[in-house]
């Protein structure tokens, strides 16, 4: 059994629409006032990708085991949509977990395979939306940058 790297904990803000009694939340949203903050749809589940997948940073190109198992401090090549440019961007948090049996493999043109769990978002850049892997039709696009 593969270890893979899992999306970290995301609390909700305490003034967030639709929380329930186990919802966690933060306590207090004055930490980011005057700080670049990102803000995605929270998504429930394991969005995982294979402790081999080597990613883009900072010093080079690394495998997400090694990033995980040695928490590194690097920086990971990021896609900005809104400003339409590659930029390197802070690994906020850590989290290894046993893989389960929701894997897709996707070959890409080039050859090469990415391996996610079915739950994970692609960017479609055609379509300027983010699917999930178990929802990609044969023939999307999307949006790979790949390693140097």
């Amino acid at each position: 059994m593969n270890d893979v790297l899992k999306y970290f904990r995301t609390y909700h803000l305490p003034y967030s629409p639709g929380t329930t009694n186990d919802d966690k939340k933060l306590v207090d949203d004055s930490d980011f006032v005057g700080k670049e903050v990102v803000i995605t749809a929270k998504m429930d589940g394991e969005n995982c990708l294979d402790e081999n997948t080597i990613i883009s940073t900072n010093i080079g190109d690394i495998s997400i085991k090694e990033i995980c198992n040695k928490k590194m401090t690097v920086e990971v090549l990021s896609y900005n949509i809104d400003l339409d440019k590659l930029e390197n961007k802070k690994i906020m948090d850590y989290q290894v977990m046993s893989s389960g049996d929701d894997w897709y493999e996707i070959e890409l043109e080039n050859g090469s395979i990415l391996k996610l769990t079915g739950n994970h978002y692609i960017y479609l850049p055609e379509l300027h939306i983010y699917r999930r892997v178990d929802e990609l039709i044969i023939g999307d696009e999307l949006l790979y940058l790949p390693s140097n």
